[in-house]
């Protein structure tokens, strides 16, 4: 398998294997979930990160910072086609933002009640780091 490269409005999102492999349970139930994550990467991450830099926000914490290189943790992602809580969701998303190049590589998918918290073993043999 090859990590898949997506020209966003903003970014270059980068959707590495194992977030493919995260997400794709999700997506029969939600089909709307691809789309509904590059709406928020291109509006309210892009506005935090990028406009802002604002790094200890509650719902989307910048959790590592090593040059230009960061680790965000971004939760409570809306989905249009998740039903009883109007959009909000428990799903959490992990991923490296590299602010030179303006590039997203979107690491982890998970939905909180099915896996309490990141895959903190994955991050750190993907990219050699411990937070």
């Amino acid at each position: 398998m090859y990590d898949s490269e997506i020209k966003s409005e903003k970014f270059t999102l980068i959707l590495k294997d194992e977030f493919i492999h995260d997400i794709k349970p999700f997506i029969d139930e939600y089909p709307s979930l691809y789309s509904d994550i590059q709406i928020f990467l291109d509006n309210v991450f892009y506005l935090y990160a990028v406009t802002l830099k604002k790094y200890n926000h509650e719902k989307y914490p910048c959790v590592h910072r090593e040059g230009c290189r960061e680790l965000w943790k971004c939760r409570k992602l809306a989905c249009t086609t998740y039903r009883g809580s109007g959009g909000s969701t428990k799903f959490r998303m992990m991923l490296f933002f590299y602010r030179e190049e303006n590039v997203l590589e979107l690491v982890e998918f998970y939905q909180k009640g099915k896996q309490d918290k990141e895959n903190k073993k994955r991050i750190k043999q993907l990219y050699d780091i411990t937070y």
